[in-house]
Order: structure tokens, then C-alpha cells, then sequence
């Protein structure tokens, strides 16, 4: 029900790789691309001249949505085609968070002004073991790829919430609970790559699927990872097939990696690296502490935008540790257009965490966390706000001014971390999880750009 300081699944494992992997399909993942001399300019974002073809602001503040506690597994939050917001969630109703409550796995629509809908039942067996929905919209309504127990299922319902797809298993296919399934919609149907372990190593699949979640065909491998990290799969789909996002290692230090997949996941541009620092001590995608790892992908024009949290851990317990956020533009095949900018400096001691890519009208809004580095937790509490700058995706000048969602004052206030966002007309609606030592409680904001 909670997230504890242990929960974030960058730990970084004993044994790195150096060169290819068993069964990838691509290149050595330290052959990292050199930029094919697109833009250089490595100013921060929040330091650029904005261009302010957009007016920002908060328009509606922290919504503590307590009683409602959801689970530590995940939630997912979705804009159908009709423009309703759906969350989906696993959630109980305890008298405080440390006490057990009946569950119900559900979906609600989620307005920008932080009003719930009524619940959609998603499953009617025990939620105990649900974790990690990964929601695409299907029509008017919603489909959902979720894991139970050794199981990853498919559910869907339409605009007037009811079931239209009732939850049904995805046969032949067995998960644990590190898979984390990720769902997009393509021509009619969908897309979905998850992980699943494997002798030594975790094995990263695809699976095409029709519109009412029957397999296209089996599950294609696309690469493999070293067992013991989530690889943090992102996915998009694009014209001709599927952008994927992931992070792997290279000399036990993070990178994050592209590939490019067909409509029935075929690999058609082998695994790039895309982040390209060799520092020592710094890698890309690990989670601090709390937060998850920071890695993102924006489909845009033939090509796409990525982001990812850059940490430098510094020298033991003594400080200089921190986390930037980078941005760069890639082309059709994963190649950086000009250098990966970061959103701001380093700040000793600060770490900016979970970018997240959004289209709004002809802009992107980028969205990061900020907080204090936690170096010793012995019972710590994160601190992190909401960052939120509009940007041209073309060459990443801000178009609006910074905006910011706060978090409660105080050492114990709890940072908002594991957060989602939609956009609902002018508004970019954002759901997230308060998170204190050994738990967490729902909340949502809003921003508004004119």
C-alpha cells in the first residue's frame, strides 16, 4: 500500500555487462552513437530565453484523495479517445494505511478538478496479487494489461463504463512480479512489451495483439538484460511500427538504449545507446531512493523526443551527490539530433527525478520531480516537487514560463513522486503518490496553460 525506501528497482547489481548480451539482437551496448551534428547547445532548459507562447500556472493545488489508499503495484492513468481521464488502480479504504481493508481493483473517469467518477470493477477475484495496469485507450473506453500472480491478463470497458472485454488471461504467457507490462494502442490494436525472467538474465518481449486483446502471433524477443533490475520499458507506437525505451548496463553503470520494432515486433533498428556521458560516477535511469527510475519517450514528427534522470553519486556518504534531468531529440532510428540538454545544472545535494514527456497543442510539457538528496535513511522522508515547462519539440526552447507544484512544507510533509499525468483541454492533470518513510497516499493537481 506503501513505497519504502527500499522499493526503487535501481539497486545496481554485482556483475555489469561489457559487450553483447545473450540472444540480443543488436550491437555491444558501449558502441553509444556520436550526434550527427545537430544542435549543440548544452544550456539548461529553465536558463534558455522562453519564448512564452503560453501563459502557465497552477491551477488547482494539492487533492489529498485519502481515505483512498492505493497499492504499492502501480497505477495508470488514461485519456480515452472521447477526452475522459480514466485512473486505474488497485484500492482499499482503511481506517489509516497501516491496517488491512478490502481491495477492488478498479478504473474511474478523473476530472481536471480532482473529482472521481463511479468505480468500474476491473476483476472480481482476489486483487492481492494485481500489480503494475498498463492502460491504452481502446474506442471510447479503455483497455488495461495488468499482472496476477504468475498471470498477465487483459480487461477493457467503454465510455459509459462497462465491461466490454472481461479480464481473460494472455495464453501462454507467465510473469512474476518484477514484470512490468507496458501497453500502447496501434492500427485498431495494441502493442506490448514486458519482461519476463529467464536462466541468469531477464528476457524483454513483444507481444502484438488485436483489439479485443487476442495475440497477433507469438511473443517476440527483443533483447536481454542481466537478471535483478527492471530494464524500465517505455513504449510508443509511431507510423510504421514501435519506438521502445530501456536501460541496461554497460560497465555496471546505467545507460538507457533505443530500438525500434516492426507492427508485429520484428527488430528493425538494433539497440542504440542514447545516453552518452562515460563519467565514472555518473549513470542514467536509477532511481534515488523513492522515486522510480527516470525514463521517458515522446513520439514526435519521424521521430522522438527522450528523457532520463542523469545521477552522479558522488564520493561515499559525504555529499557532492546529484540528479539532472536530460532531454534530447532522436531521429526515426534512435540517433541523437545535437547534444542531450539538461533541464537544469547539478545542484549538490538535489535530485531531479521522473521526466515525463507530454504533447500539449503544438508544445511538449516536460515534467520532473525535484528534492533533496537522501545520503543515510533512517527514517527519512523525500521532499520532491513538480517541475513543468512547456517546450517547442523542435528545438527544445521553452514556450512557457516554469510552474511549480509544491510539496507539503516540513521534514515529514512527503514528497510527490510516481507520478502520471493527462492532459484535459487546457489543463495537464497530475496524479501521484505522497510519499512519506514507509507509505503513501493518493493525491492530484493541475496545471492550466493558456
Amino acid at each position: 500500500m506503501g513505497l519504502d525506501a527500499g522499493s526503487d528497482s535501481g539497486v545496481r547489481p554485482d556483475a555489469g555487462q561489457d559487450g553483447g548480451l545473450p540472444g540480443d539482437t543488436g550491437p555491444a551496448p558501449d558502441s553509444g552513437p556520436v550526434p550527427d551534428g545537430g544542435p549543440s547547445d548544452e544550456t539548461p532548459l529553465t536558463e534558455r530565453t522562453p519564448r512564452n507562447d503560453y501563459a502557465c500556472a497552477v491551477t488547482r493545488d494539492r487533492t489529498d484523495h485519502t481515505p483512498r489508499y492505493w497499492s504499492y503495484g502501480g497505477h495508470d492513468l488514461q485519456v480515452s479517445s472521447g477526452g475522459t481521464a480514466y485512473s486505474v488502480r488497485v484500492e482499499s479504504m482503511p481506517p489509516n494505511p497501516f491496517e488491512q481493508a478490502p481491495a477492488n481493483f478498479i478504473a474511474t473517469s478523473l476530472a481536471a478538478d480532482g473529482t472521481f467518477g463511479s468505480n468500474i470493477i476491473l476483476a472480481t477475484n482476489s486483487p492481492d496479487e494485481i500489480l503494475w495496469p498498463s492502460a491504452a485507450p481502446r474506442g471510447d473506453g479503455v483497455a488495461v494489461v495488468y499482472v496476477d500472480g504468475t498471470r498477465l491478463r487483459f480487461v477493457a470497458f467503454d465510455g459509459a463504463g462497462q465491461e466490454v472485454i472481461a479480464a481473460k488471461d494472455l495464453p501462454g504467457i507467465t510473469v512474476d512480479f518484477q514484470t512490468r507490462p507496458k501497453l500502447v494502442a496501434f492500427g485498431g490494436g495494441f502493442g506490448l512489451v514486458y519482461q519476463r525472467p529467464g536462466a541468469g538474465n531477464v528476457e524483454v518481449l513483444f507481444l502484438a495483439l488485436d483489439g479485443d486483446g487476442n495475440p497477433s502471433g507469438s511473443s517476440r524477443p527483443v533483447t536481454t538484460t542481466p537478471e535483478g533490475y527492471d530494464p524500465a520499458l517505455v513504449l510508443v507506437g509511431v507510423a510504421d511500427g514501435f519506438g521502445l525505451l530501456f536501460r541496461d548496463q554497460v560497465n555496471q553503470r546505467f545507460q538507457v538504449f533505443f530500438t525500434k520494432l516492426s507492427p508485429t515486433g520484428e527488430v528493425v533498428v538494433p539497440r542504440r545507446r542514447i545516453s552518452l556521458h562515460e563519467e565514472e560516477q555518473v549513470e542514467a535511469a536509477v532511481g534515488s531512493g523513492f522515486d522510480s527510475p527516470g525514463i521517458t519517450l515522446l513520439a514526435h514528427g519521424t521521430g522522438y523526443l527522450a528523457a532520463w534522470n542523469e545521477s552522479r553519486r558522488g564520493e561515499g556518504l559525504g555529499g557532492d551527490a546529484s540528479s539532472v534531468v536530460k532531454v534530447v531529440r532522436l531521429d526515426g532510428s534512435g540517433v541523437p539530433l545535437g547534444v542531450a540538454v539538461p533541464a537544469r545544472s547539478h545542484q549538490v545535494d538535489v535530485d531531479e527525478v521522473e521526466p515525463a514527456l507530454v504533447p500539449f497543442g503544438n508544445a511538449v510539457a516536460l515534467m520532473w520531480g525535484r528534492g533533496t538528496h537522501i545520503y543515510i535513511c533512517a527514517g527519512c522522508t523525500p521532499d520532491h516537487r513538480i517541475d513543468m515547462l512547456l517546450l517547442d519539440p523542435e528545438d527544445l526552447t521553452p514556450v512557457s514560463n516554469l510552474v511549480t507544484i509544491e510539496a507539503p512544507p516540513g521534514i515529514r510533509g512527503g514528497g510527490l513522486l510516481r507520478r502520471e499525468a493527462a492532459v484535459l483541454g487546457n489543463s495537464l492533470l497530475v496524479v501521484y503518490g505522497l510519499t512519506f518513510h514507509v507509505h503513501s497516499t493518493p493525491g492530484s493537481a493541475a496545471f492550466g496553460c493558456d
